[in-house]
Parts: C-alpha cells; structure tokens; sequence
C-alpha cells in the first residue's frame, strides 16, 4: 500500500479512548475517506481456483516477502473485476497470501446497473431479489469457504486477516461492530 493508503487505514480503524472497554469502536462510522477511491493500472498477476465449490480469486506475495498470513477479501456488489484484483494483489505485495471469493458466482451488480443511479441497463432489475439470492448463497458459502481455505492455505501459526467493502452486507459493516 502507498502511504496515502496506509495513513487511510489508520484512520478509519482507529481505535477510541473511551473509558468503557464495552463501548470501544472496531472501526470508526463512515466518513468522508469512504467516498474515495483509487482506480488501479495493470494486469492482475494472481489466478482463479475453485475453493469450497467457489470460484476464488488467489495472489501468493513475490518470493521472500511472504509473511506466513492469509488474507481474505470480501467484495461489495460490484463483485471480483480488475480492479479488486490489483487490489489484492497490492496486499500480497505486503506479504498476505490473499484470496478473494466470488459469491455473486458471475452475477455481480454492475451486470445490472453501471452506477447507483442507472435505471437503463437493465430495467427490469429486482435489486432486493438479487441481493435476497446473493445473501442467501453467502451465508451457506462463505462459512465452508473459510474452513477450507484454512485447511488448504494454513498451518497451525497462520494468521488471518479480512477485508471486506462497503455496499454488501451492511448489516455486517465494520462500523456495527463493538467488540
């Protein structure tokens, strides 16, 4: 990550000092940082595997700069496309085995809407169906896909670390987190 990014984090994942260790943040609510974003150049260097009956995007670190840790990353609605793949494998770069899971299995929003307002691409999309689907499919998904990465990628001293990203399971944003 460069150092934009990396002081970007630190923001947004700064714990408070509040007197009551029950009422401290994981993560700060949604600011202003959340409506940045970086569109990345290039070719992604990682592959595509099935895990868990998932098609799952893998990137290991260069050679010599792995850290032994995993790191999963879970995309928002507009799903797994070049970007999120340069995305991961920024994170390999520092040294995370990173593995990133398709749980719209090739069904990602912007097959319907080129942006929140676009109500021409597809007129007739349902986003409350399409959502109740994807939904439903994660929540069977996701909890096999992490036993299985942990068995195939880990040992008993990985560590694991997850990104996930906004406009998905808002019920599960960090900033709805206590402990």
């Amino acid at each position: 990550m460069d150092s934009g990014q990396t002081e970007q984090v630190d923001r947004t994942s700064e714990v408070t000092d509040a007197a009551d260790d029950a009422n401290k943040e994981i993560a700060r609510p949604s600011g202003a940082c959340c409506m940045e974003g970086t569109l990345h150049v290039g070719e992604p260097r990682g592959t595509t595997t099935t895990v868990a009956g998932v098609e799952t995007y893998v990137v290991e670190p260069p050679s010599g700069k792995g850290n032994g840790h995993v790191l999963l990353y879970f995309p928002d609605v507009w799903g797994l496309f070049n970007n999120g793949f340069l995305v991961m494998d920024e994170f390999a770069d520092a040294g995370y085995l990173t593995l990133g899971l398709d749980y719209f299995r090739g069904d990602p929003v912007w097959r319907h809407r080129k942006d929140r307002t676009d109500t021409t691409t597809d007129p007739g999309f349902d986003y409350e169906a399409w959502k109740a689907k994807h939904m439903a499919f994660s929540d069977e998904a996701v909890p096999r896909w992490i036993a299985e990465v942990q068995a195939k990628y880990g040992n008993a001293g990985t560590k694991y670390a997850c990104v996930g990203y906004c406009e998905w399971r808002s019920l599960d944003h960090a900033t709805m987190l206590s402990q």
